[in-house]
Protein backbone atom coordinates (compact mmCIF):
# COMPACT_ATOMS: atom_id res chain seq x y z
CA UNK A 1 0.00 0.00 0.00
CA UNK A 2 1.40 3.35 -1.02
CA UNK A 3 2.05 5.81 1.78
CA UNK A 4 -0.33 8.73 2.10
CA UNK A 5 0.34 11.67 4.41
CA UNK A 6 -2.59 14.05 4.44
CA UNK A 7 -3.31 17.31 6.16
CA UNK A 8 -7.06 17.82 6.10
CA UNK A 9 -8.78 21.04 7.10
CA UNK A 10 -11.95 20.70 5.00
CA UNK A 11 -14.88 22.29 6.85
CA UNK A 12 -12.58 23.02 9.78
CA UNK A 13 -11.79 19.36 10.47
CA UNK A 14 -8.16 18.45 11.19
CA UNK A 15 -7.27 14.84 10.47
CA UNK A 16 -3.54 15.13 11.07
CA UNK A 17 -1.01 17.92 11.03
CA UNK A 18 1.89 17.16 8.74
CA UNK A 19 2.67 19.25 5.66
CA UNK A 20 6.18 20.10 4.60
CA UNK A 21 6.39 21.89 1.31
CA UNK A 22 8.23 25.15 1.76
CA UNK A 23 6.30 28.36 2.29
CA UNK A 24 2.57 27.86 1.72
CA UNK A 25 1.57 31.02 3.54
CA UNK A 26 0.40 32.81 0.41
CA UNK A 27 -2.49 30.34 -0.05
CA UNK A 28 -4.65 28.79 2.65
CA UNK A 29 -3.66 25.12 2.45
CA UNK A 30 -6.41 22.65 3.32
CA UNK A 31 -4.88 19.37 2.14
CA UNK A 32 -1.42 18.03 1.37
CA UNK A 33 -0.98 14.45 0.15
CA UNK A 34 2.72 13.57 0.16
CA UNK A 35 3.04 10.82 -2.42
CA UNK A 36 5.54 11.07 -5.33
CA UNK A 37 3.95 8.10 -7.15
CA UNK A 38 0.68 9.90 -7.99
CA UNK A 39 0.44 10.04 -11.80
CA UNK A 40 -2.61 12.30 -12.03
CA UNK A 41 -5.89 12.98 -10.27
CA UNK A 42 -9.41 14.26 -10.67
CA UNK A 43 -12.26 15.47 -8.45
CA UNK A 44 -16.04 15.43 -8.38
CA UNK A 45 -18.56 18.09 -7.46
CA UNK A 46 -18.98 16.58 -3.99
CA UNK A 47 -15.37 17.36 -3.10
CA UNK A 48 -14.06 13.81 -3.41
CA UNK A 49 -10.55 13.33 -4.77
CA UNK A 50 -9.44 10.48 -7.03
CA UNK A 51 -5.71 9.74 -7.10
CA UNK A 52 -4.49 7.89 -10.18
CA UNK A 53 -1.52 5.51 -10.07
CA UNK A 54 -0.14 3.13 -12.68
CA UNK A 55 -2.64 0.36 -11.96
CA UNK A 56 -4.63 1.68 -9.01
CA UNK A 57 -7.19 4.35 -8.10
CA UNK A 58 -7.57 5.81 -4.61
CA UNK A 59 -10.53 7.88 -3.54
CA UNK A 60 -10.32 10.30 -0.62
CA UNK A 61 -13.58 11.37 0.99
CA UNK A 62 -12.42 14.37 3.03
CA UNK A 63 -15.31 14.91 5.38
CA UNK A 64 -15.57 14.56 9.17
CA UNK A 65 -18.70 12.43 8.95
CA UNK A 66 -16.88 9.91 6.79
CA UNK A 67 -13.73 10.12 8.93
CA UNK A 68 -11.70 11.03 5.85
CA UNK A 69 -12.29 7.62 4.25
CA UNK A 70 -9.77 6.31 1.73
CA UNK A 71 -10.87 3.49 -0.58
CA UNK A 72 -9.10 1.98 -3.58
CA UNK A 73 -9.64 -0.07 -6.73
CA UNK A 74 -7.12 -2.08 -8.73
CA UNK A 75 -7.37 -4.62 -11.53
CA UNK A 76 -3.91 -4.89 -13.10
CA UNK A 77 -5.12 -7.25 -15.83
CA UNK A 78 -7.02 -4.33 -17.38
CA UNK A 79 -3.77 -2.46 -18.03
CA UNK A 80 -2.66 0.96 -16.84
CA UNK A 81 -5.16 3.55 -15.68
CA UNK A 82 -5.14 6.25 -18.37
CA UNK A 83 -7.87 8.58 -17.09
CA UNK A 84 -10.89 8.93 -14.82
CA UNK A 85 -14.05 10.96 -15.37
CA UNK A 86 -16.02 11.50 -12.15
CA UNK A 87 -18.60 13.87 -13.64
CA UNK A 88 -21.20 11.48 -12.23
CA UNK A 89 -19.85 10.34 -8.81
CA UNK A 90 -22.25 7.38 -8.86
CA UNK A 91 -21.02 6.19 -12.26
CA UNK A 92 -17.30 6.84 -12.62
CA UNK A 93 -15.74 6.26 -16.01
CA UNK A 94 -12.25 4.70 -16.04
CA UNK A 95 -10.23 4.34 -19.25
CA UNK A 96 -7.35 1.86 -19.55
CA UNK A 97 -4.37 1.57 -21.89
CA UNK A 98 -2.91 -0.13 -23.83
CA UNK A 99 -5.83 -2.58 -24.08
CA UNK A 100 -8.27 0.14 -25.17
CA UNK A 101 -11.06 -0.60 -22.72
CA UNK A 102 -13.28 1.21 -20.22
CA UNK A 103 -15.15 0.28 -17.04
CA UNK A 104 -17.65 1.97 -14.72
CA UNK A 105 -17.31 2.17 -10.93
CA UNK A 106 -19.88 3.19 -8.32
CA UNK A 107 -19.21 5.66 -5.51
CA UNK A 108 -17.54 2.90 -3.45
CA UNK A 109 -15.23 2.05 -6.38
CA UNK A 110 -17.02 -1.22 -7.04
CA UNK A 111 -17.32 -2.32 -10.66
CA UNK A 112 -20.78 -1.73 -12.09
CA UNK A 113 -20.18 -3.92 -15.15
CA UNK A 114 -17.43 -5.80 -16.92
CA UNK A 115 -14.91 -3.93 -19.03
CA UNK A 116 -15.96 -2.76 -22.48
CA UNK A 117 -13.54 -3.43 -25.33
CA UNK A 118 -13.67 -0.32 -27.51
CA UNK A 119 -12.19 -2.15 -30.50
CA UNK A 120 -15.50 -4.03 -30.74
CA UNK A 121 -17.07 -0.66 -31.62
CA UNK A 122 -14.53 -0.06 -34.38
CA UNK A 123 -12.54 2.34 -32.19
CA UNK A 124 -8.96 1.14 -32.41
CA UNK A 125 -7.08 3.83 -30.48
CA UNK A 126 -9.21 5.84 -28.04
CA UNK A 127 -7.07 8.50 -26.37
CA UNK A 128 -9.68 10.60 -24.54
CA UNK A 129 -13.09 10.04 -22.93
CA UNK A 130 -15.73 12.21 -21.26
CA UNK A 131 -19.12 11.46 -19.71
CA UNK A 132 -22.19 13.48 -20.71
CA UNK A 133 -25.13 14.64 -18.62
CA UNK A 134 -27.19 11.78 -20.15
CA UNK A 135 -24.62 9.10 -19.18
CA UNK A 136 -23.39 8.78 -22.74
CA UNK A 137 -19.67 8.99 -23.51
CA UNK A 138 -17.76 11.20 -25.92
CA UNK A 139 -14.63 9.39 -27.15
CA UNK A 140 -11.73 10.71 -29.22
CA UNK A 141 -10.25 8.01 -31.46
CA UNK A 142 -6.81 8.81 -32.86
CA UNK A 143 -7.14 6.48 -35.86
CA UNK A 144 -10.44 8.00 -36.97
CA UNK A 145 -9.32 11.47 -35.79
CA UNK A 146 -12.90 12.05 -34.70
CA UNK A 147 -14.94 12.49 -31.54
CA UNK A 148 -17.75 9.94 -31.35
CA UNK A 149 -20.76 9.73 -29.04
CA UNK A 150 -21.23 6.27 -27.54
CA UNK A 151 -24.44 5.14 -25.85
CA UNK A 152 -23.61 2.36 -23.32
CA UNK A 153 -27.28 1.41 -22.96
CA UNK A 154 -27.70 0.79 -26.69
CA UNK A 155 -24.07 -0.32 -27.07
CA UNK A 156 -23.71 1.75 -30.20
CA UNK A 157 -22.27 4.96 -31.62
CA UNK A 158 -24.88 7.68 -32.11
CA UNK A 159 -22.81 10.45 -33.70
CA UNK A 160 -19.37 11.26 -35.08
CA UNK A 161 -17.85 14.69 -35.58
CA UNK A 162 -16.00 15.80 -38.67
CA UNK A 163 -12.35 14.85 -38.95
CA UNK A 164 -10.40 17.03 -36.49
CA UNK A 165 -7.37 17.58 -38.73
CA UNK A 166 -9.59 18.59 -41.63
CA UNK A 167 -11.46 21.06 -39.42
CA UNK A 168 -8.22 22.69 -38.24
CA UNK A 169 -6.19 22.36 -41.42
CA UNK A 170 -3.08 21.31 -39.47
CA UNK A 171 -1.70 18.16 -37.86
CA UNK A 172 -2.48 18.04 -34.16
CA UNK A 173 -2.46 15.96 -31.00
CA UNK A 174 -5.59 16.37 -28.82
CA UNK A 175 -4.79 16.23 -25.12
CA UNK A 176 -8.06 16.91 -23.28
CA UNK A 177 -11.73 16.18 -23.84
CA UNK A 178 -14.64 17.38 -21.71
CA UNK A 179 -18.37 17.82 -22.11
CA UNK A 180 -21.03 19.60 -20.08
CA UNK A 181 -24.60 20.81 -20.49
CA UNK A 182 -23.44 23.52 -22.90
CA UNK A 183 -21.14 21.68 -25.28
CA UNK A 184 -18.13 19.48 -26.00
CA UNK A 185 -14.54 20.74 -25.73
CA UNK A 186 -11.34 19.37 -27.24
CA UNK A 187 -8.01 20.95 -26.33
CA UNK A 188 -4.94 20.86 -28.58
CA UNK A 189 -1.75 22.73 -27.67
CA UNK A 190 -1.08 23.55 -31.33
CA UNK A 191 -4.47 25.15 -31.98
CA UNK A 192 -6.23 25.91 -28.69
CA UNK A 193 -9.69 24.87 -27.54
CA UNK A 194 -12.12 23.45 -30.10
CA UNK A 195 -15.72 24.09 -29.06
CA UNK A 196 -18.63 21.95 -30.28
CA UNK A 197 -22.31 22.25 -29.39
CA UNK A 198 -24.04 19.56 -27.31
CA UNK A 199 -24.83 17.59 -30.49
CA UNK A 200 -21.18 17.56 -31.61
CA UNK A 201 -21.41 20.22 -34.32
CA UNK A 202 -18.25 22.31 -34.57
CA UNK A 203 -18.67 25.93 -33.43
CA UNK A 204 -15.27 27.64 -33.15
CA UNK A 205 -11.68 27.54 -31.90
CA UNK A 206 -10.59 29.54 -28.87
CA UNK A 207 -6.92 30.26 -29.75
CA UNK A 208 -5.41 29.85 -26.27
CA UNK A 209 -2.40 27.64 -26.99
CA UNK A 210 0.38 25.76 -25.18
CA UNK A 211 -1.41 25.03 -21.91
CA UNK A 212 -0.18 21.92 -20.09
CA UNK A 213 -3.27 21.23 -17.98
CA UNK A 214 -6.82 22.18 -18.92
CA UNK A 215 -10.29 22.24 -17.38
CA UNK A 216 -13.62 23.73 -18.50
CA UNK A 217 -15.78 25.03 -15.67
CA UNK A 218 -18.52 27.63 -15.35
CA UNK A 219 -18.14 28.66 -19.02
CA UNK A 220 -14.44 29.39 -18.51
CA UNK A 221 -11.23 27.74 -19.66
CA UNK A 222 -8.72 27.13 -16.86
CA UNK A 223 -5.19 26.09 -17.78
CA UNK A 224 -1.63 25.83 -16.56
CA UNK A 225 0.83 28.15 -18.28
CA UNK A 226 4.21 27.51 -16.68
CA UNK A 227 3.89 28.83 -13.11
CA UNK A 228 0.70 30.73 -13.89
CA UNK A 229 -2.99 29.89 -14.01
CA UNK A 230 -4.69 31.17 -17.16
CA UNK A 231 -8.44 31.82 -17.07
CA UNK A 232 -10.30 32.63 -20.29
CA UNK A 233 -13.98 33.14 -21.03
CA UNK A 234 -15.53 30.80 -23.58
CA UNK A 235 -18.17 33.17 -24.88
CA UNK A 236 -16.89 36.59 -23.79
CA UNK A 237 -13.61 38.40 -24.30
CA UNK A 238 -12.05 37.72 -20.91
CA UNK A 239 -8.48 36.69 -20.06
CA UNK A 240 -6.77 36.60 -16.68
CA UNK A 241 -3.46 35.23 -15.42
CA UNK A 242 -2.72 34.34 -11.80
CA UNK A 243 0.87 33.82 -10.61
CA UNK A 244 1.41 30.76 -8.41
CA UNK A 245 3.74 31.16 -5.39
CA UNK A 246 5.67 27.91 -5.91
CA UNK A 247 9.06 27.12 -7.45
CA UNK A 248 8.52 23.37 -7.81
CA UNK A 249 7.31 22.01 -11.18
CA UNK A 250 3.52 21.70 -11.37
CA UNK A 251 2.13 18.83 -13.44
CA UNK A 252 -1.62 19.38 -13.16
CA UNK A 253 -4.10 21.95 -11.90
CA UNK A 254 -7.82 21.64 -11.24
CA UNK A 255 -10.61 23.69 -9.66
CA UNK A 256 -13.59 22.41 -7.70
CA UNK A 257 -15.96 24.58 -5.68
CA UNK A 258 -13.75 27.12 -3.87
CA UNK A 259 -10.59 24.99 -3.99
CA UNK A 260 -7.55 24.80 -6.26
CA UNK A 261 -5.80 21.43 -6.66
CA UNK A 262 -2.12 21.33 -7.66
CA UNK A 263 -0.18 18.16 -8.45
CA UNK A 264 3.56 18.73 -8.04
CA UNK A 265 5.85 16.55 -10.13
CA UNK A 266 7.35 13.82 -7.94
CA UNK A 267 6.05 15.41 -4.71
CA UNK A 268 2.34 15.13 -4.13
CA UNK A 269 -1.03 16.87 -4.26
CA UNK A 270 -1.81 20.23 -2.68
CA UNK A 271 -5.31 21.60 -2.11
CA UNK A 272 -5.79 25.23 -1.14
CA UNK A 273 -8.53 27.81 -1.00
CA UNK A 274 -8.60 29.76 -4.25
CA UNK A 275 -9.45 33.46 -3.89
CA UNK A 276 -11.28 33.42 -7.24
Amino acid sequence: MKKLIATLLYTGFILTAKAQFGDLSTLDTVLWVADPTIKSFTTDNLGNIYLIYEEEIKKIVPYPAANAVKISFSEPQLGKVASIDAFNPMRILVRYQPFNNIIFLDNKLNKIQQSLQLEELGLMDVQLASMTTQNRIWLYDQVLDQIVLFNPRLEGIEFSTQNITQLLGVENTPEYLQSDASGVYLYLREAGLMIFDVFGNFVKVLPVKNLTSVQIKDKKLYGLEGKRILISGLNVNFLRRVELPYKEPIKQVRFENQFIFLLFEGKGLLVALFPG
